[in-house]
């Protein structure tokens, strides 16, 4: 019986990891949907960036930044201000 050589299956493109100072909107509402805790879409994060969410000098923005700000936000509408 001949053996057939197969072929090995091509390897998915790597990825560049992501860096969590410099998300682009899209990546960032993909990394806070993928906690499982809250759905988010892009357009979730840019109507907070016209709310005063921190930006990056080149459009990219920081999760730790982000979050403290989401944080600092939903504290300020807890106490009324």
């Amino acid at each position: 019986m001949a053996r057939t050589r197969r072929t090995p299956n091509p390897q998915p493109e790597a990825k560049a990891p992501l860096n969590p100072d410099r998300l682009s909107p899209a990546e960032l509402a993909a990394v806070l949907t993928s906690t499982g805790l809250v759905a988010v879409t892009e357009a979730d994060i840019l109507r907070r960036i016209d709310q005063g969410a921190p930006v990056n000098a080149d459009e990219t923005m920081s999760l730790v930044a982000f979050t403290a700000w989401m944080v600092h936000a939903r504290e300020k509408a807890r106490r009324g201000r």
